[in-house]
């Protein structure tokens, strides 16, 4: 004989097992798709905090009331919200967009790689690119313009060869030669000297000098033997990219090889887009991102070969060491 209501019963426990066990089920699957890391952005104190650490010779206050970095000299940078609408959120950004607040530049955490090591089985997170949202306004108070403006409010570029280049600007006053000794051929890089970037670089190519010989070998097999070359500042825009200027045009980011094919994103094409394909040595990352450096293989657009300088990303204190 069967109990009225037991069916319904059965009914109503099955339905509570399945709302409270889904999302220890299907939680752990959903997080690569929605990205994990990507969040919103941190409070703008927090913002303020972490880039006022970072680059103490230019910015020395923030003012909460306001909502605004201030310079050295009294300029005033608003921090922003976080908020990216006026621009349509994919990542990397569309050409054109309206340059990134400080905070929208933090609104995806940078994983470390002492946190996580991006395989091809286990590569960054969907939308995950920290750092390719870059505060343009700060930049051109900090490291000098990347070039000069038309009439029309557009970038001056001229074609030197076959590549076409950004000119007018002042970036170029405040470079220093660094050599970079880790390849089969030595080679001068030249980075700004702004926020003691080049002193910050001569003591990664110090520190690499003690990485194993396994570390090193891989790199110079990366590298060709010297056949490729690395590069510092370059007058250019990203590439693929009609106006969006590129890290390397400001002097902060440096490609420690050249080589075709390896180590970007838009090398890599298959069916679904792209396949994740990290070469560089892990020791050699870890001593970029222990002095401020951060690197393109953590992004989902990966660029493996590519170290930009944002400490803030990093959450690193930085001394000063005097404007250039």
């Amino acid at each position: 004989m069967k109990l009225p209501g037991c069916r319904s019963l059965r009914i109503v426990l099955i339905f509570l097992g399945i709302f409270f066990l889904s999302p220890l089920i299907f939680a752990p699957l959903a997080a690569p798709m929605y990205g994990i890391s990507i969040q919103a952005a941190p409070a703008a104190a927090e913002v303020a905090r972490r880039f006022l650490n970072a680059y103490p010779d230019f910015l020395v206050s923030y003012d909460a009331r306001k909502n605004e970095l201030i310079g050295w000299d009294g300029a005033r940078f608003p921090v922003g919200d976080g908020a990216y609408a006026d621009c349509p959120t994919q990542s990397p950004p569309p050409p054109c967009c309206p340059p990134p607040s400080p905070a929208a530049s933090l609104r995806i955490r940078y994983r470390a790689t002492t946190e996580h090591w991006p395989t091809e089985n286990d590569p960054p997170f969907p939308g995950e690119n920290a750092g390719r949202l870059r505060p343009l306004a700060l930049w051109n108070y900090m490291y000098g313009s990347p070039a000069a403006k038309n009439a029309d409010g557009s970038w001056r570029t001229a074609l030197v060869g076959k590549r076409l280049e950004l000119v007018g600007g002042d970036v170029e006053k405040n470079l220093a030669a660094v050599p970079w000794k880790l390849a089969a051929n030595d080679a001068n890089i030249r980075i700004n000297r702004a926020n003691g970037i080049n002193q910050r670089l001569a003591a990664v190519v110090a520190e690499l000098e003690g990485v194993s010989e396994a570390a090193r070998a891989q790199y110079r097999r990366i590298h060709g033997g010297g056949k490729t070359g690395v590069s510092g500042f370059y007058p250019r825009f990203i590439r693929a990219a009609a106006c969006e200027i590129s890290p390397h045009a400001f002097g902060v980011a440096i490609d420690i090889h050249w080589q075709a094919g390896l180590d970007y994103w838009l090398d890599s094409p298959q069916s679904d887009g792209y396949r994740y394909r990290s070469v560089i040595p892990r020791e050699i990352v870890a001593v970029f991102e222990r002095h401020g450096f951060i690197w393109g293989g953590q992004w989902r657009h990966y660029d493996g070969m590519h170290f930009e300088y944002r400490p803030e990303l990093l959450g690193l204190t930085m001394p000063p060491v005097g404007r250039p």
